[in-house]
C-alpha cells in the first residue's frame, strides 16, 4: 500500500544531484506533518524546511515529497566537525561534491539525500514503531535508488544541531539500515516480502545458524536460544551459498542490516503499535 501523501509547503522541484545517502532528522517536537505543509508564519516553519517524508509518534510514515525533488532541510552554508559519532568525515565520505557549500545550482547535500523527519526530541530518541518505520523506509529507499552508499544525520553535516541524536534507538535506525556513514561495500540485493508477517521477536532453534551483514556479505554466527527483534521479512535476489540451510530467505536484524537466515527459528509478530518481547 503506498504511503499516505501530503504536499509539503516548500517544493522547489527536481534534485540536480543523484541519490546518495539517506538523512535522518528528530523534528524537536510534534505535528511535524501540519508545520511542515500548512502556511508559512512566523512561528510556523519559518525557515521554509522541507523533508521527503515525517515519520509520527504512532510509527505512520507521511510522505511529502516526490523523491525526485530537492528538500531544503540542510542549511548547505553550515560546516561540521568530527565528532565522537557524527562528523563532517561521514559527509564527506558518502556525498563527496555534493557535501561542499553549494557554490553552483546543482550542488549541495540537498540535492543528493532522501530527508525523513522523526517526531520527537533527539534527547530522548525514536520510539519502537518509529525505529521499525525508519529501518523500513531506509531498505525501501535502498532497493528503488541503488545508487545509494551511506546514512547520515543532520549532526554530520553542522555542528549548531545535535540532531538527530546518539540514542540506542536512533543508532539501532542506522544499523538497520546498512550503517552510520559510508557503507562498506554493495548491499546484497534483497525484496522486503510485504506479504509476509516480519515486524517481531524471531529465536533460534539449534546450533550452526548465521546471519549475513547485507552490506558485506560477511557471516556471523547466532548461538541456540539467542532472540533477536525483527523489522521485515526479506528474500536476496540469489541464494547465499557461503550458508548452510535457507540461503535466500530470513528476518532483518538491527545488527548492521543483517539477515537472520530463516532456518529453524521460531517467530512472535508484533501486535499493533507494541513490539513483541526480545529481552
Amino acid at each position: 500500500m503506498p504511503p499516505k501523501f501530503v504536499q509539503s509547503r516548500i517544493d522547489v522541484g527536481k534534485a540536480k544531484g543523484p541519490r546518495l545517502a539517506l538523512m535522518y532528522h528528530m523534528a524537536e517536537g510534534a505535528n511535524t506533518v501540519n508545520f511542515l505543509s500548512l502556511p508559512i508564519t512566523k512561528k510556523r516553519n519559518p525557515r521554509k524546511v522541507s523533508v521527503h517524508g515525517v515519520i509520527q509518534k504512532d510509527g505512520t510514515f507521511v510522505q511529502m515529497l516526490d523523491y525526485s525533488h530537492m528538500h531544503t532541510s540542510l542549511n548547505p552554508k553550515v560546516k561540521s566537525t568530527n565528532k565522537k559519532f557524527f562528523g563532517v568525515n561521514h559527509l564527506n565520505a558518502v556525498l563527496g561534491k555534493f557535501a561542499a557549500v553549494a557554490t553552483k545550482p546543482n550542488l549541495g547535500p540537498n540535492h543528493a539525500t532522501l530527508a525523513v523527519e522523526i517526531e520527537g526530541f533527539a534527547a530522548a530518541g525514536p520510539n519502537p514503531a518509529q525505529v521499525k518505520t525508519a529501518i523500513a523506509w531506509g531498505l525501501e529507499m535502498r532497493e528503488r535508488f541503488p545508487t545509494i552508499r551511506g546514512a547520515l544525520g543532520h549532526a554530520d553535516q553542522t555542528n549548531t544541531k545535535k540532531c538527530p541524536g546518539t540514542t540506542p534507538a536512533m543508532q539501532e535506525i542506522f544499523e538497520g539500515v546498512g550503517g552510520h556513514g559510508l557503507w562498506e561495500g554493495p548491499m546484497l540485493a534483497f525484496k522486503i516480502l510485504e506479504n509476509e508477517e516480519g515486524a517481531g521477536c524471531v529465536t533460534v532453534k539449534g546450533d550452526g545458524h548465521s546471519a549475513i551483514v547485507l552490506a558485506t556479505g560477511k557471516l556471523f554466527g547466532l548461538a541456540n536460544g539467542i532472540r533477536k527483534r525483527s523489522y521485515a521479512k526479506i528474500r536476496l535476489d540469489k541464494p547465499f551459498d557461503k550458508a548452510p540451510g535457507d540461503r535466500r530467505t530470513g528476518y532483518l536484524i538491527g545488527e548492521d542490516g543483517a539477515l537472520m537466515l530463516a532456518t529453524a527459528v521460531t517467530f512472535v509478530p508484533d501486535s499493533g503499535m507494541n513490539p513483541s518481547p526480545c529481552g
